[in-house]
């Protein structure tokens, strides 16, 4: 019975197709052995572009050169934070977890915050 109620619904209102997936393929800007200074920090490069993090109650950091905004991601969201001038953001709804920034067609690894 539940087969046949099945080919009925197939029938009447059938599934729509499904788009193909997406596949984005960032840059890799890779993590710079640590450069000193004290407290939760990380630094990534990709050619020119340099993107330093401060993990703390807020997640804040300097790109250079200075970009319109970042988006920082976690596994269930994200957000977007506005880049002023100098290349400065700052970020304080980011849930404690895994976290990366996505910047233009580049993205950090995953990091903990």
């Amino acid at each position: 019975m539940r087969d046949r109620l099945r080919h009925l619904f197939d029938l009447v209102d059938p599934m729509p197709p499904m788009p193909a997936p997406t596949l984005v393929n960032w840059d890799r800007l890779a993590l710079v052995p640590d450069t000193g200074v004290r407290g939760a920090s990380l630094r990534f490069e990709l050619g020119d572009l340099v993107v330093h993090v401060e993990i703390g109650v807020v997640l804040t950091g300097l790109v250079v050169p200075a970009v319109n905004e970042v988006e920082v991601r976690w596994p269930d969201g994200m957000t977007w934070a506005p880049v002023d001038g100098h290349g400065l953001f700052e970020v304080d709804d980011v849930p404690r977890g895994p976290v990366r920034l996505v910047i233009g067609t580049a993205a950090t690894d995953w990091f903990v915050r």
